[in-house]
């Protein structure tokens, strides 16, 4: 699994992140906030997954991902609250992989507003 940027991460959790780290068999990420090189604190990636949802829809955005059973990959619908609706085709191996992409997506386009 890729993990998000740091940005993104720092977006999501409104801290200032340096550095991240995944740790595959915790399933967690591992995120740095100081210069002293010990971790500041460890998320879930499921948890993190549901936290970018939330994040998604406080910027506008509603974000439904579903499984693709012919090819066996997650895609994702983004929904603009009140404007337009279109699908990112993202087709990712992994749910969180997916809702990952489409975050840093909005976090491209629509920054930090």
């Amino acid at each position: 699994m890729t993990p998000p940027s740091k940005e993104l991460l720092g977006a999501v959790l409104g801290i200032k992140v340096n550095k991240i780290e995944y740790e595959e068999q915790q399933n967690e990420i591992v995120y740095y906030c100081n210069q002293f090189g010990r971790a500041t604190g460890y998320i879930n990636i499921y948890e993190l997954m549901h936290l970018m949802k939330e994040w998604a829809w406080g910027k506008g955005f509603q974000l439904m991902s579903h499984r693709n059973y012919f090819n066996n990959k997650y895609a994702i619908q983004v929904h603009e609250k009140l404007y337009r609706h279109f699908e990112a085709e993202s087709l990712e191996d992994t749910e969180i992989e997916t809702v990952t992409k489409a975050c840093e997506w909005i976090l491209k386009e629509k920054g930090n507003e």
